[in-house]
């Protein structure tokens, strides 16, 4: 009887692992005149939840997570701010700024520094701030003052926080009717009212049975703004 050992057969799975080491050490599987796998060139895979934490951490990133976390970083900065849509104000020649913005520009050397911010931020910013100049006794100076490079930051504050009251207006008086026209008016309102007043008018307005809701809630506010006022001046 023949003492010759038998070669075992490896499995399909030990196959597998040993198919696996090789490409891991960069020793692919090989076919007929070709030359074995190498794996030396490949693009890295940034885990963009690693980033973020390891920056909360403080801790350093290097250079190549840094280049790509840049324009991550630009975006969460962007989610602040409202869309950019100059759709509108786009021609041939390029950004148009309209009337109510350029009137306010006393020097018109000045106009790029305003095409710049209306690229940046977007028009609907500089005209809310038009919009704002007009109740102002001096506008074009209110509003070169508000735009300048030194007071711009506070500016961008502001706005960032007037934004946010507009459109959580929009969304508490939903299903009244009101124009858009009247929503910086209704902002105002809530301001110097309290909370439960100006709640108690909007509840009044959604009520069942009323005709005209809008106008409803016009005179709620009004009538809470007289008496306000009254007991302010005893």
């Amino acid at each position: 009887m023949s003492n010759t050992s038998k070669t075992r057969v490896l499995s399909g799975y030990e196959l597998f692992i040993q198919q696996g080491n090789k490409i891991k050490h960069n020793k692919g599987p090989t076919k007929p005149g070709k030359e074995p796998i190498k794996n030396e060139s490949f693009t890295p895979v940034i885990s963009i939840e690693g980033i973020v934490i390891e920056k909360k951490e403080g801790k350093s990133l290097p250079p190549t997570k840094e280049k790509y976390l840049r324009p991550i970083q630009f975006r969460q900065n962007l989610q602040g701010r409202r869309l950019i849509n100059n759709t509108s104000y786009q021609t041939r020649e390029g950004l148009i700024l309209p009337k109510e913005i350029t009137t306010l520009v006393d020097n018109k050397m000045y106009l790029p520094r305003h095409k710049k911010l209306a690229r940046d931020y977007g028009v609907d910013w500089l005209l809310k701030l038009a919009e704002l100049a007009k109740t102002k006794g001096k506008p074009s100076r209110w509003y070169a003052k508000v735009t300048g490079t030194k007071n711009w930051e506070q500016t961008e504050k502001m706005l960032i926080e007037l934004f946010k009251k507009i459109d959580q207006m929009k969304d508490k008086l939903a299903g009244i009717g009101v124009s858009n026209n009247w929503i910086m008016y209704y902002v105002g309102a809530s301001n110097k009212l309290s909370e439960a007043t100006f709640n108690r008018c909007v509840e009044l307005a959604k009520s069942r049975g009323v005709r005209k809701p809008p106008n409803l809630f016009a005179k709620s506010i009004k009538k809470s703004l007289t008496s306000l006022k009254t007991l302010s001046a005893q």
